[in-house]
């Protein structure tokens, strides 16, 4: 099971990484660090991921939140009556 998650942990970054720079090797890294150049759509390999995983967890917080709370107002419902 471990190595599942290592494979994926680790392979989906690396494959992600070789082609973007594979794609673009210009667009990645500056004079000063090596990192994203901001100023090209390369950038989008590292955000778009990113954006991603806060729209799901976002995602999966709400319909927590929306359960929870319809949870809670059955059960207000069932103590009232009695």
């Amino acid at each position: 099971a471990m190595r599942f998650y290592h494979a994926l942990g680790w392979g989906v970054p690396a494959v992600l990484l070789g082609l973007a720079v594979g794609l673009d090797p210009e667009g990645y890294g500056n004079p000063d660090f090596c990192w994203i150049s901001v100023h090209e759509p390369l950038i989008w390999s590292f955000a778009g991921p990113i954006v991603l995983v806060i729209v799901m967890n976002g995602t999966m917080f709400l319909l927590a939140a929306r359960t929870s709370c319809s949870t809670g107002q059955r059960e207000a419902k069932k103590t009232s009556a009695l």
